[in-house]
């Protein structure tokens, strides 16, 4: 399965996710975003869009950005990248 990146408000428990590190064309990268509906990977302007609506709801919260695979990281819940998308519309 891997390890994935998230970035989690660890005032609220919720967190996005940004996939597995990837080794793409000589340097390092995020998976992106992955839509429900849409079944794909993000790493358009959307990602961006929904990047800002996480930071937007959890400003002012103490956010960490970690793997996934840590007891407190477990703990975490999903937030749901299309309906974060949806807000910025």
């Amino acid at each position: 399965m891997g390890v994935y990146y998230q970035l989690a408000c660890t005032w609220c428990g919720q967190y996005i996710s940004f996939g597995k590190k990837l080794h793409r064309k000589g340097h390092d990268m995020l998976q992106g975003l992955y839509s429900e509906e849409q079944h794909e990977w993000m790493r358009d302007e959307r990602a961006f869009q929904v990047l800002q609506a996480f930071l937007l709801q959890h400003e002012g919260h103490q956010l960490t950005f970690a793997l996934d695979n840590t007891k407190e990281a477990q703990e975490y819940e999903a937030m749901d990248i299309d309906s974060l998308l949806k807000q910025t519309s």
